[in-house]
């Protein structure tokens, strides 16, 4: 068999992004210029290596050597390429947040949060992280998506939380003897933690 060790190769493309499914690149494998190019399967095989682990199809985001196997009529062995899958950005659209005014209760309220990318339901926790600010007191509180994983970037979404304090005013006509007099009162409710 002829060894491939010292023949040239090439990958394109060098890189993706991360789109859930394994997009196979082109490599050409030839002794030089004035040769034919070799024959995946029929003359080489190749694999995916990443932190000493083969991978058939890769998918997921990394860096991998590419590992080229003579086969058939050739031996040897060329792993001088790489191909690498980055991360996919999360963006405002395929975050989906309950944003409707919530009325304040004391304790942190966190609205329901859903990530998609096209069809497929993003996993909290594996593809991103949710954080919470100013989401306890009245105001604007606001919801962090950050991407993990596959993914990257950031993505705020902001909601109103209300306060259960009001007041209501008013006057009141009453008879003292032949006088009639005016007063004006308040009605107090409660306020979010429960001070009248």
């Amino acid at each position: 068999p002829v060894d491939i060790t010292n023949y040239n190769a090439a990958i394109a493309p060098v890189s993706k992004i991360y789109n859930g499914v394994f997009d196979e690149p082109t490599l050409t494998v030839r002794k030089d210029d004035s040769t034919p190019a070799l024959v995946k399967g029929t003359d080489y095989k190749v694999s995916y290596v990443i932190n000493g682990n083969e991978v058939e199809d890769p998918v997921n985001v990394g860096t991998y050597t590419v590992v080229i196997k003579g086969i058939g009529n050739y031996t040897g062995e060329l792993s001088n390429l790489t191909f690498t899958i980055n991360q996919k950005e999360i963006t405002a659209d395929m975050v989906t947040v309950d944003t409707t005014e919530k009325e304040s209760t004391g304790a942190a309220i966190e609205p329901e949060v859903t990530v998609k990318d096209g069809d497929k339901v993003l996993v909290e926790g594996t593809d991103y992280t949710v954080e919470y600010t100013n989401n306890v007191a009245p105001g604007t509180a606001t919801v962090t998506v950050k991407g993990i994983g596959n993914y990257k970037g950031l993505v705020e979404k902001t909601f109103t939380i209300t306060s259960k304090y009001y007041y209501v005013t008013g006057v009141v006509r009453y008879n003292s003897g032949r006088v009639i007099k005016f007063a004006k009162i308040t009605l107090t409710g409660t306020d979010y933690l429960g001070n009248s």
